[in-house]
């Protein structure tokens, strides 16, 4: 068998949500460290990305979780335009249904962590792929933990696209992480939060076939 795809420090990755074969969202980013069971993406803000959006022929429900629910449940959904607000590392351990977040501002001021929970990441071609499950977990810089979008989850449950099994091992990483961003461990430490892109790193661009899951063909996207 073929070795999975690794990225060196300063290439460029396509990051793609799939949903049930249909890419949901896009985003270029750039490889930080790639130790096989570890990834590491740095995602700058001012990066263009793709994200979904309910067809414009469609009345769109007021509530995101059900908008989010109904284009799901109808593989329906268009892409639009959207571009990064915040500079973010994203820290990606293998198998686990998390992703962490070390966001900063266009400063450089440390914002704090956001776990995104969600399938976990696979490498597919030259892509990463993986797709939010909506729940989250918002991290202060003193460790505080908040969780967010429980709404948003409660509609993908309710129409069986997440399971109960997958909410409770979401449910459990959240919980261990809340207690370890509380004793400033790591990933909720100074080894990250000081951390610094290579200035000679160029901005992440989206490959023009971010619409191929995968890309299609596993060819790298260089």
């Amino acid at each position: 068998m073929t070795e999975p795809r690794r990225w060196s420090p300063g290439e460029q990755v396509l990051v793609q949500e799939v949903w049930r074969g249909r890419v949901w969202s896009a985003r270029p980013m750039t490889a930080v460290r790639d130790d096989g069971d570890f990834l590491a993406l740095w995602m700058p803000a001012g990066t263009e990305w793709r994200a979904p959006d309910s067809p414009p022929d469609r009345p769109a429900p007021a509530d995101r979780g059900e908008r989010i629910a109904e284009c799901l449940v109808r593989s329906d959904w268009v892409h639009i335009d959207r571009v990064w607000r915040m500079n973010t590392l994203w820290l990606m351990p293998r198998g686990l249904h998390h992703v962490v977040w070390v966001c900063w501002d266009r400063k450089g001021a440390h914002l704090g962590w956001y776990v995104n929970f969600q399938r976990p990441y696979v490498r597919e071609g030259a892509t990463i792929q993986y797709m939010d499950y909506a729940l989250d977990l918002r991290v202060a810089p003193d460790g505080t933990a908040t969780w967010k979008d429980e709404d948003d989850l409660a509609q993908l449950t309710s129409r069986g696209l997440v399971s109960p099994e997958t909410v409770r091992s979401m449910r459990a990483e959240g919980e261990e992480l809340s207690r370890s961003a509380l004793r400033h461990e790591p990933p909720f430490d100074e080894r990250w939060t000081g951390w610094h892109p290579d200035a000679a790193w160029p901005p992440p661009v989206l490959d023009p076939r971010w619409s191929l899951p995968g890309l299609g063909s596993g060819e790298d996207a260089g």
